[in-house]
């Protein structure tokens, strides 16, 4: 992993191999960056996407091995009970030129990925909703 700032912009960018969800963790708490927009792109494999049922009330995943081109990801960075949140969204693109996506469980980087992160002032606060049980932001601090 290599990172560099421009303007208020970080700029990550992952090597072959690391896995997308941790990094921008581990680089965010090492940062102290509580509060952030995350936008990416590059190529990844070993992927495990998500939908949120909402008659069933949770997360139907589904595992896919190939490299698929990461055509997008967005994000934000949040706080719940002090513990990091990285909730992303991804549009990946196979050889079939169809596009996948859901939410980003994980994934591992196949060439590179290049994210970008824009740190907002303070926290943004998740909080258990009590109808989905999700995560959901409630406020800023």
């Amino acid at each position: 992993m290599r990172s560099f700032k421009k303007n208020n912009i970080r700029i990550l960018i992952l090597d072959r191999g690391e896995e997308i969800v941790g990094s921008v963790i581990n680089f965010c708490n090492e940062y102290g960056i509580k509060a952030a927009f995350v936008n990416g792109i590059g190529t990844i494999s070993n992927i495990t996407l998500g939908y949120f049922n909402v008659q069933d009330m949770e997360y139907k995943k589904k595992k896919f091995d190939n490299s698929y081109e990461l055509v997008s990801l967005n994000g934000n960075i949040g706080v719940t009970e002090d513990k990091l949140i990285f909730h992303s969204h991804v549009a990946l693109g196979g050889g079939d030129y169809n596009l996948i996506g859901g939410h980003l469980f994980e994934g591992t980087v196949s060439v590179t990925s290049e994210i970008f992160i824009l740190p907002l002032d303070g926290r943004l606060i998740r909080e258990r909703d009590k109808d989905t049980s999700l995560n959901l932001i409630t406020k800023s601090e």
